[in-house]
């Protein structure tokens, strides 16, 4: 039955959605890892493991329903863990794990937007490009270029000093190469028509744009406030940008 096709690839998403941020997190806690490595690596990863489970949905009405339970489960416990500072086990580890300092209060930014664009893009783009690209722009782009800007990023762009060149090269190729091969994958399964070889140089811009958005993110969000974090506007700009390159 499709219903209970859709409710099962939804709590099998959900759980590895937990054990994905838990894994990463243990290895922090141990000291496996550093934090700062680990955080990004979860930000690269889980977007785009989520829309790799997009397929396994049936194709009834409802496949989308399921299929947004899984950010609003996650909505709920990062506002539980930031906002409404319930602390247990769960909301421990979501601090540990996700917030750069260990305040709370950062888990309901960030990781919040984040997760939010998560459920817009399966409400509105459910096996389409605009929300795979966008997703893959704000997840593999923006976690390689703090990744790599943070381990080789010695060239400083002049106007922004906490950016690297390095870094933003990162997110270029890291979201160009993410993209596409999220656009094979929708092509192999009949989401889209448009080809890797067709898509290649517009994805190529729309990367390029990206990464200029998320270098300019301090100076945006001052003016737009959090509307200006980057987990909003990288999504936003990669999505509209898609729809206008790469129709169908």
């Amino acid at each position: 039955m499709p219903i209970a096709r859709d409710a099962g690839c939804a709590l099998v998403l959900a759980l590895l959605a937990k054990v994905w941020v838990a894994f990463w997190g243990t290895l922090a806690k141990t000291g496996t890892l550093q934090p700062t490595l680990t955080r990004k690596l979860i930000h690269a990863g889980t977007g785009p493991l989520f829309v790799m489970g997009w397929p396994f949905f049936s194709d009834g009405p409802t496949a989308v329903l399921a299929a947004c339970a899984v950010p609003v489960i996650n909505l709920a416990r990062l506002w539980l863990a930031g906002r409404a500072g319930l602390v247990n086990s769960d909301t421990d580890q979501l601090v540990a794990s996700l917030s750069r300092t260990g305040d709370a209060k950062e888990v309901a930014r960030g990781p919040f937007y984040y997760t939010l664009v998560l459920l817009a893009a399966t409400a509105l783009s459910f096996r389409a490009l605009p929300g795979v690209i966008a997703v893959c722009q704000m997840a593999v782009g923006d976690g390689f270029a703090d990744i790599v800007g943070r381990r080789v990023g010695r060239t400083k762009w002049g106007f922004v000093e906490s950016k690297s060149v390095e870094g933003s090269v990162a997110f270029v190729l890291s979201a160009w190469a993410a993209s596409l091969g999220m656009l094979a994958g929708c092509h192999y399964f009949g989401y889209t028509a448009i080809t890797v070889q067709a898509a290649a140089m517009p994805m190529a811009f729309i990367s390029v744009a990206c990464a200029a958005i998320e270098l300019l993110s301090a100076p945006v969000q001052r003016v737009l406030g959090e509307l200006g974090d980057d987990n909003l506007t990288v999504p936003f700009v990669g999505a509209l940008l898609a729809m206008l390159l790469l129709p169908g």
